[in-house]
């Protein structure tokens, strides 16, 4: 999620909007906007709150909605095939 969160951020400050101004037009925690950039998953909520606020994001940006959620949906795979990499290598 670090590589879809940087290029939110990127865009955001692109548009030179502050994390308060895409808050308040979003209705998305600003906490929660800051960890989707920062690409902190354990600061947010379940992945599919996660995919609806990223598409909000995206859509108050003007960005392809598909895109991004093409974005989110690859590096979530990623994230859950290492995951099971992990639990099998626990075993």
């Amino acid at each position: 999620m670090k590589q879809l969160g940087q290029f939110l951020k990127t865009q955001r400050e692109t548009k030179k909007l502050s994390i308060s101004e895409v808050a308040m037009a979003t209705k998305i925690n600003s906490r929660v906007l800051i960890a989707i950039e920062d690409g902190n998953k354990s600061a947010l909520p379940s992945r599919t709150y996660v995919r609806g606020f990223v598409v909000t994001y995206a859509d108050f940006l003007k960005l392809n909605k598909e895109e991004v959620v093409s974005m989110f949906t690859e590096e979530n795979k990623v994230a859950v095939a290492q995951s099971m990499d992990n639990m099998n290598t626990a075993i």
